[in-house]
């Protein structure tokens, strides 16, 4: 499946990057190592995406819970407002959910390394202690 979805970065007041993601039903991204839970969560939060609890994702670390068999989802609730969930890997192939890299994510979405770059600044400059980072 192509994707026309060019991410060209845009800014909040704030120069906060926002990142315009597309949903993606009955997936899962598998985060084995902390950097890359905290860089999936860095582009949620980019995109608008907050936990069910409403609070923003890097506010949270569920990775230190599961470590590498941390796999993160979202699902819309009944406002039509995507909510990260998280979970083992094993239970979302229980489940029949697809499972994907980050990589995978970030080429579903168009988003370039020079995006994650500039996301990773962003967020170093701006969130140092972001919980997510661990």
């Amino acid at each position: 499946m192509k994707n026309d979805l060019e991410h060209k970065m845009n800014y909040e007041a704030n120069s906060k990057p926002v990142l315009n993601l597309i949903d993606i039903e009955n997936t899962a991204v598998h985060t084995p190592t902390e950097k890359e839970y905290d860089t999936l969560m860095q582009i949620y939060e980019s995109g608008n995406k907050k936990w069910a609890n409403g609070k923003k994702p890097t506010k949270i670390n569920v990775w230190e819970l599961l470590e590498e068999e941390t796999c993160v989802s979202t699902e819309k609730d009944y406002d039509e407002t995507a909510n990260i969930l998280f979970g083992e890997k094993k239970e979302y192939e229980k489940l029949n959910e697809k499972i994907i890299s980050l990589q995978e994510l970030c080429n579903i979405q168009n988003i370039k390394p020079e995006t994650i770059k500039e996301l990773n600044t962003w967020y170093d400059k701006n969130k140092p202690n972001r919980i997510s980072r661990g």
